[in-house]
């Protein structure tokens, strides 16, 4: 099943990638937290490892989702592993190498 993505820039298909908007984004991220939480208890971290999707522009914002998941979750309950080989399929790997190392790929 594929869902067709617009933005501002293309028109493109991604297989199994919602339209997401940035409060749908911000919403997964309070989920991710509120999990981060639970599991916390047991002395692990909520993990959470992208694709393709993470990648693209939100149907309403100039930011994608992974940025956003950055921003809106807490390092302390939530690690994220940056898929290079899924961020180079977006042809945005030269950008997200560079913002990862200066964040220390959390």
């Amino acid at each position: 099943m594929s869902h067709t993505i617009r933005s501002r820039s293309s028109e493109r298909s991604v297989p199994n990638q919602s339209c997401v908007t940035l409060d749908s984004v911000k919403k997964r991220a309070a989920e991710l937290n509120a999990n981060g939480k639970i599991v916390r208890k047991f002395g692990i971290k909520r993990f959470v490892h992208n694709r393709t999707g993470e990648f693209e522009e939100l149907l309403d914002s100039d930011q994608m989702t992974y940025h956003v998941l950055l921003a809106e979750t807490d390092q302390e309950l939530v690690v994220m592993q940056p898929a290079m080989g899924w961020v180079y399929v977006t042809g945005r790997l030269c950008d997200e190498a560079r913002i990862e190392a200066k964040r220390n790929c959390r």
